[in-house]
């Protein structure tokens, strides 16, 4: 969902086998978040695309899109909220909308890291937003 001011995404992850990757490593149990905020349908990252990892323990890094590559940024009013769940957990993440961002409409993908693997969902490929879902926001 969304306010005027930010975006809201819960994740629930059904992961019988929690595994920390430590903090700041991107590994272990955790998702990916693909924002392309511009609705831009790119086919690399660019000024207006993010990419956001979460470990099950909250542990939060951030990226946006340049010329073609990732570049980490500080997570700039970020928040997640983790909360173990049976058989799983799950994520609340708020987004603070900047001026710049699209208020109607963007682009969203997700990856699920696990013990052994990272699987994007399917057609999707984290670098190119052409390929993930386009998503309505309403008020």
């Amino acid at each position: 969902g969304k306010d005027h001011r930010h975006l809201y995404i819960t994740c629930k992850v059904k992961d019988s086998e929690l595994i920390s990757g430590g903090k700041g490593t991107q590994t272990g149990s955790g998702v990916y978040l693909y924002l392309d905020t511009n609705n831009d349908c790119l086919g690399e990252p660019a000024e207006g695309v993010y990419k956001i990892w979460c470990s099950y323990k909250g542990d939060l890094s951030v990226w946006q899109g340049n010329r073609g590559e990732w570049e980490a940024m500080k997570p700039n009013g970020i928040r997640v909220t983790p909360k173990m769940a049976e058989g799983g957990y799950e994520l609340n993440l708020s987004i603070p909308l900047k001026n710049s961002f699209n208020k109607k409409e963007m682009r969203i993908s997700a990856s699920l890291s696990t013990k052994n693997y990272v699987e994007t969902l399917v057609n999707s490929d984290e670098k190119k937003s052409c390929t993930w879902i386009k998503m309505s926001l309403y008020p």
